[in-house]
């Protein structure tokens, strides 16, 4: 997990949302062969965290994207 941030439960945006959900499918996938039921469990919470890591970065970047969230360089007029 190079380059990741942890802090205050959000993970950096130097990864994609894909990068994300890959990690969440990894586990799952690592869930479907465990040898216990606590270390599936396990699996299973980590991918929930990366998925919620992925949706949040996407409402992010809409937000980003959208005019109200769009951030201001400060040459546009104050009305604008």
């Amino acid at each position: 997990m190079s380059g990741c941030v942890l802090g205050e439960g959000v993970l950096s945006r130097e990864h994609s949302a894909e990068y994300y959900r890959a990690r969440a499918t990894e586990m799952m996938e690592k869930a479907q062969q465990a040898s216990t039921k606590d270390v599936r469990v396990a699996y299973l919470n980590l991918a929930q965290k990366w998925k919620e890591e992925a949706e949040q970065l996407e409402a992010a970047a809409k937000t980003d994207e959208s005019p109200r969230g769009k951030k201001r360089s400060g040459h546009e007029p104050r009305n604008a």
